[in-house]
């Protein structure tokens, strides 16, 4: 009964569901040797990913991500193995070959397909299928499925890496409105009413854009409206509406700024050179708008005037035709410069009244541009107060910022006490230059160390402009007077008070003078020529001494150095007064050429004069009002002196 069972059994089984089951088998084992030298790369990958993305704050991986990652890894595999799959022929072929059959089921399975086997070939099918019933059982064996810890570990160490170590911290729940906030917004919320009025009124606008600032006072309405009611609304939720509403009415705000291409500084310059558009070139300089469409009024009722002379109107299209000569390419793109040129051409035809058109077409474009600026201004200011709204409602910690104030710099500290320090010194020193120094040490300072002696209190500093201190003035033979070099005995007697016996009287020496007045025998002074005492030699006494000899009675060898007229003839230094600035040093030079140009007529000194005025004035800082009074008073000038040009030519005639 067995045998029989046996051969139904083999016959059931083809060799081509056999080739099926094996070419399974190897695409599993082929997916997990795939998943085995995948997994640390890919999920170690990974990891790095998640916490960088985790650290930067730029992305959280969740844990679900982290799962759909884990699932297309497995995916991702799958599909590798299943496009290296092998055919069921090649299949048999390499089960035969780890069973070391020599391809026996391969063959068979080739011979199976055959219509008619032969003989030969019936025979190897009869062996094979008894063969086969037996290796079936040896499919487990003889191709394992054998999947790798690192194959599940790794997947489930990213997961838990996701879930418990790179998870973001649940932010607390939103702080409500205290009941003190609600009354503050409901205050907020009346004066943010009261605010629509800057939205009113606004002109210079296109219909889009006067829909969208009615937009937006609705939107200011609605904003007062929530205000009042902030019972359950988070204080997020109260700032981020008000930020959000503040936010539209600055992108309105920018919208209308107009940003034009500024004019060039030589065009601005030749027309504020112009007496007849000075004030228009001054105008546009400081971006008055007010200003530029009343000056540009102004030109256009000159031109439109049955009262406009022919050499005004010639002046005017010179000034023009000069300032558009400076113009750049940049420049002859602006609005301005194109209206200055149509005005120059009509003028040129002779047709004043339709070269004022441009002109008062500049005027309505400037008029519309100050409306749109008023209202970006007006929206501006909205913007702020919304802002500003929160932190009425909120309030804010000034403790710090008012104690801050409250303490003075510290840098002004420092500066306060270093100039204490400077000032005290300052007196010790003028304190000791009034003591002066004792007996006859005058002499001997000057012999040792090759210095003049300090000066006395009797002298003022240089560059101080301070008189001499008190207690050195008064009962002194000589009046105080430095004596002159050469001018023999100065008269002297009797010490000086606080100076004790000082040589000279109180004063500095002066080279060749010998010496000064006091008592005692005088010694032979450095400087002098022989200024010879009664009592020796090198000795301060007590008698009056001999001058120097006479000044020009010195000879001196001839030079062989040549002058040279160009370079300084000498150097003064001048001693600073103590306060930190420095000694300062004068040079001067002979022999310059000077022009007198003795034949120039009034007007070319007066319009030279006031064109240097005028450079003068572009380089300092000064305020914009007072600039434009220095102008307006130079443009007077210039407009009496072409006055007076023309008036003269005209008497000429």
């Amino acid at each position: 009964m067995m045998p029989t069972d046996t051969r139904e059994m083999e016959a059931a089984v083809s060799f081509d569901r056999v080739a099926r089951e094996i070419t399974w088998r190897l695409f599993l084992a082929d997916w997990l040797a795939a998943l085995r030298r995948s997994a640390w790369i890919v999920y170690l990958a990974l990891a790095v990913g998640a916490t960088f993305l985790y650290l930067s704050g730029t992305f959280t991986v969740s844990p679900l991500l982290a799962l759909g990652l884990v699932i297309a890894h497995f995916a991702a595999a799958a599909l590798f193995a299943w496009w290296r799959r092998l055919s069921p022929v090649a299949s048999l072929a390499y089960w035969d070959d780890r069973a070391g059959r020599h391809e026996m089921f391969a063959s068979a399975y080739c011979f199976e397909a055959v219509a008619q086997p032969t003989a030969g070939q019936a025979l190897h099918l009869e062996r094979a299928r008894g063969e086969l019933a037996l290796e079936r059982q040896q499919i487990a064996r003889q191709l394992p499925l054998a999947v790798a810890y690192r194959s599940w570990l790794a997947p489930i160490l990213f997961v838990a890496l996701v879930s418990f170590l790179l998870v973001t911290p649940t932010p607390p729940a939103p702080a409500a409105v205290t009941s003190e906030e609600a009354d503050n917004a409901r205050q907020v919320a009346e004066k943010l009413t009261a605010e629509k009025s800057l939205l009113e009124g606004m002109e210079g606008l296109s219909e889009e854009e006067q829909k969208q600032v009615e937009e937006l006072g609705q939107d200011l309405a609605e904003a007062a409206e929530k205000l009042k009611q902030l019972d359950d609304t988070s204080r997020r939720d109260v700032l981020a509406d008000l930020a959000r509403r503040a936010q539209a009415a600055e992108q309105l705000a920018q919208a209308l700024a107009q940003d034009g291409d500024a004019l060039s500084n030589d065009f601005l310059e030749e027309l504020e050179g112009q007496a007849d558009t000075a004030e228009l070139g001054s105008a546009l300089r400081a971006e008055d708008l007010e200003a530029m469409a009343a000056e540009a009024e102004k030109i256009a009722n000159r031109l439109e005037s049955d009262e406009l002379k022919r050499d005004e109107q010639k002046r005017i299209e010179n000034a023009l035709k000069s300032a558009l000569a400076k113009a750049t390419k940049k420049d002859e793109q602006n609005p301005v410069a194109k209206g200055l040129r149509k005005a120059q051409k009509q003028l040129q035809k002779k047709q004043p009244k339709s070269a004022a058109k441009p002109f008062q077409q500049m005027a309505a474009k400037f008029r519309r541009s100050l409306q749109r600026r008023t209202a970006q201004q007006r929206l501006q200011t909205l913007a702020r107060r919304m802002r500003a709204a929160g932190q009425q409602i909120f309030g804010r910690q000034t403790g710090g910022v008012r104690r801050l104030a409250q303490q003075p710099p510290q840098g002004t500290r420092s500066l306060g006490r270093q100039q204490q320090l400077t000032a005290r010194q300052l007196a010790q020193l003028q304190n000791q230059l009034a003591r002066g120094p004792q007996g006859g040490r005058n002499g001997s300072w000057t012999r040792s160390t090759g210095q003049a002696p300090p000066r006395s209190a009797g002298a003022p500093i240089p560059g101080s402009g301070a008189p001499p201190l008190s207690g050195m003035q008064g009962q002194q033979p000589g009046g105080g007077q430095a004596p002159i070099p050469g001018s023999g005995q100065q008269p002297g007697s009797g010490q000086q008070p606080g100076s004790g016996q000082q040589p000279g009287g109180g004063q500095a020496p002066v080279p060749g003078s010998g010496a000064g007045a006091g008592q005692g025998t005088g010694g032979q002074q450095p400087g002098g020529q022989g200024s010879q005492g009664k009592g020796g030699q090198e000795k301060g006494g007590q008698g009056g001494g001999q001058g120097g000899l006479r000044a020009g009675t010195g000879t001196a060898p001839y030079g062989n150095t040549a002058t040279k007229p160009y370079q300084p003839t000498n150097k003064d230094n001048v001693t600073a007064q103590i306060s930190g600035e420095g000694a300062s040093v004068v040079r001067r030079r002979e022999g310059g050429e000077h022009k007198e140009a003795s034949s120039r007529s009034f007007q070319e000194v007066a319009a030279e004069k006031i064109q240097l005025e005028e450079q003068a004035l572009a380089e300092d800082p000064l305020p914009l009002s007072r600039r434009e009074q220095v102008l307006r008073y130079f443009t007077t000038i210039r407009k009496t002196l072409v006055e007076n040009e023309s008036h003269d030519d005209g008497n000429a005639e």
